[in-house]
């Protein structure tokens, strides 16, 4: 039988989810419970693509909850590394990002992760709310379905096609062209495109939210 050892890494995500999602008290032992499979088939979980190639993942006692291992043949020695949530964006089974082409319900969708990614950043709720609205009425310009109030000049017309993180970045700028014409001062103008820029280049992988945003 393999043998499972639980790196302090994965360890210390635990450590951060019992705190962050009030796990209860059984829940270190049910995660233990969750691995044991791995002992008799180590090849059991699933395997993981791109910079996770080579690792594999078993759910844990949540249906959220990712076990992610690699399995040393020679050592028969299964190893978990990490232990994340499934929902979050940096999460080894996210697949919302670095896609080449969003289609708007994959943006909408995408919007979602977003505001989980806020969460996970630690930011505080209202934060988050700023965040997650902004970017959702950028998303709902596009469509037709928002404008700033006292807009002047010919509304656009909706977005329907696929489009890049590119074509969102000169959507982001057009947008605040029509901020401006509905009369806002600068410093307003600047915060709605920051923002739709904050979620345009989290598509990209390029911002952390929390972090800071260099240039736009």
């Amino acid at each position: 039988m393999a043998r499972i050892v639980v790196a302090e890494s994965a360890q210390a995500d635990l450590n951060a989810l019992l705190l962050t999602h009030s796990l209860p008290a059984s829940t270190r032992n049910r995660v233990r419970i969750s691995l044991r499979p791995l002992a008799t088939f180590p090849l059991l979980g699933p395997t993981l693509t791109g910079r996770w190639q080579g690792f594999r993942f078993i759910l844990g006692p949540w249906p959220w909850m990712l076990l992610v291992y690699v399995y040393d043949g020679a050592a028969d020695q299964v190893s978990v590394v990490t232990i994340q949530d499934s929902r979050s964006a940096r999460a080894a089974t996210s697949t919302v990002k670095r896609r080449m082409r969003w289609t708007n319900d994959e943006l909408f969708e995408a919007l979602g992760t977003y505001e989980q990614a806020c969460i996970d950043a630690g930011m505080r709720p209202l934060a988050v709310h700023s965040y997650w609205d902004y970017a959702r009425r950028f998303l709902r310009w596009r469509i037709g379905e928002y404008r700033p109030r006292g807009a002047t000049g010919s509304a656009r017309r909706p977005a329907v096609g696929p489009v890049t993180t590119a074509g969102l970045a000169g959507d982001a700028r057009t947008y605040a062209d029509d901020v401006a014409a509905a009369g806002r001062q600068q410093a307003t103008i600047d915060t709605y495109l920051r923002h739709a820029m904050f979620f345009v280049r989290w598509l990209d992988d390029d911002f952390d939210p929390g972090g800071r945003l260099t240039g736009r």
